[in-house]
């Protein structure tokens, strides 16, 4: 692993974008059977039935078919071109292309899943990033967000760049938040595609402003 400059922190798409393009098949092949059930659960008991919910970073779309399957009604997007026709044949949902930066839905979701998506960005990115999908989501609407977990902004010998997050500095994220609160956090060990097994932030935070769906 190497250190990024301050410029990669603040611009860090281009060598992951290429690396996912240039590696799409492989990566959609190796995380396609990760096992995320007991992730899916703690995530689902705070949604309603049939909810609507956003794949934010869907990849091979494992996650967003999983939702599909369960009745979810679920919108999915991927910044990779080639991840996100992988994902629109395996789902058999248009997967869009597009960003972070373009979520400028309102109030449109009972979830969002980033599920290893928002770690590509730098902490700056991830903060704005964020505001605009609590705005997605509707009140009492939940989004599940998975980070390397570590204090350091760096790229790996693939050229990806990682912002990892310990609690303290997620916790300062959702705090900075408009309409975010913590509902759970824990540390899990997990697969990371071509890079084997490792720590995970996991985190699931609840736009605030109205009583719960119980």
């Amino acid at each position: 692993m190497t250190p990024c400059l301050s410029s990669a922190e603040e611009s860090s798409n281009n060598s992951t974008w290429n690396f996912y393009e240039d590696h799409a098949d492989r990566y959609a092949e190796e995380t396609a059977a990760v096992d995320m059930g007991e992730i899916y659960k703690r995530f689902e008991k705070f949604l309603p039935r049939k909810g609507t919910l956003l794949d934010a970073g869907s990849g091979s779309g494992r996650d967003t078919k999983h939702f599909l399957e369960k009745g979810y009604l679920v919108r999915a997007f991927d910044y990779s071109p080639k991840l996100a026709a992988i994902s629109s044949l395996f789902t058999g949902i248009q997967t869009e292309v597009r960003s972070f930066e373009d979520v400028s839905e309102r109030e449109a979701y009972d979830g969002i899943w980033a599920c290893a998506s928002m770690l590509h960005l730098s902490k700056k990115e991830i903060q704005t990033s964020l505001a605009g999908l609590s705005h997605a989501l509707r009140i009492n609407g939940v989004i599940y967000m998975s980070f390397r977990y570590g204090e350091t902004a760096r790229c790996d010998d693939d050229g990806r760049f990682y912002s990892d997050l310990d609690e303290n500095m997620i916790s300062q994220i959702i705090e900075h938040s408009e309409c975010l609160k913590m509902q759970e956090i824990w540390i899990s060990i997990g697969e990371d595609s071509f890079k084997g097994n490792g720590e995970w932030l996991n985190v699931i935070a609840k736009r605030s402003g109205g009583s719960d769906h119980a």
